[in-house]
This record gives C-alpha cells, structure tokens and sequence, in this order.
C-alpha cells in the first residue's frame, strides 16, 4: 500500500489525527482537513491545539477567537497577531 494511502486510511480512524498532523508525509490538504476538524471539535484540547498550531489557516484562527473557551479564544487571539500570518 502506498504512503499517501495509508495517510489518507489513517484520515478516516479516530484517534490519528494528532500523529497524522506531525507525519511529514502529509500533504498540506490533509494538515487544512485535520486543522479544521479540530477547530470545529466538541474536545477542547483540541480546539486549543488548532488555535496554538503555527499552520492553521487565519480563517479557522479568526472563528476560534469567538470560541466559548476563553483560553482558546486568547490563543486564537495571540495567534492571529504573528507576524508571520
């Protein structure tokens, strides 16, 4: 079975999400899908890990800094002032 295969089968199980968005291997599509999945998840630590994550998109960042958790919504918040966004 091929490598993006694999990344793409690992995709659809839970519980691989936070290997798959530290693999090398994954492509920049699949970091955006997981990056959003996190943000829109009902868990927490993973919204805060979108929000603290340096890749995740200035459109999800923008919604996590409206989040009910307010320790996301200041990571969010902090996020989005870097420079490099």
């Amino acid at each position: 079975m091929h490598q993006k295969t694999v990344l793409e089968y690992l995709a659809g199980l839970t519980g691989f999400n936070w290997q798959l968005l530290a693999h090398p291997n994954t492509s920049v599509e699949m970091r955006q899908t997981l990056m959003t999945t996190f943000a829109k998840s009902y868990i927490e630590p993973d919204r805060l890990y979108a929000a603290q994550h340096p890749d995740t998109p200035v459109e999800i960042l923008t919604e996590l800094a409206k989040d009910k958790n307010l320790e996301i919504r200041i990571a969010a918040l902090q996020a989005l002032k870097k420079p490099n966004i």
